[in-house]
């Protein structure tokens, strides 16, 4: 009984080695599967956010333009402003005149002497 419960148990290590020689690959194999994947994923998530931060780049480039032409602007106006003593106009200041309608014109009559057939 003795034997035989020894080569129950050798048996067992026998089949938990080679349990083990396949696991560990199949674990490290996975492993490497999956670290290669999130790196994928992460490239893609850099490339997305690389190109968001392109268009706010350029967005930002073109706030600034439109930025520095305002205020150009009205350094403009107030200095014309301040040149020729004007003022802002005021809703009671503008007038509307309704003007009549333009005549209506009819095409001139063509004559066709038939010398372009």
């Amino acid at each position: 009984m003795k034997q035989w419960l020894w080569h129950i148990v050798r048996d067992i290590g026998a089949v938990g080695l080679g349990i083990l020689m396949v696991a560990a690959p199949t674990i490290l194999l996975l492993m490497h599967a999956w670290y290669e994947y999130r790196i994928v994923r992460l490239g893609y998530d850099i490339s997305r956010e690389t190109e968001r931060h392109e268009q706010l780049v350029d967005e930002h480039r073109e706030l600034t333009i439109e930025a520095t032409l305002l205020q150009r602007e009205e350094h403009h106006q107030s200095s014309v402003r301040e040149l020729y003593g004007l003022t802002r106009i005021e809703p009671r200041q503008v007038v509307t005149i309704d003007a009549p309608p333009p005549p209506e014109q009819s095409a001139p009559d063509i004559e066709d002497d038939g010398s372009h057939e």
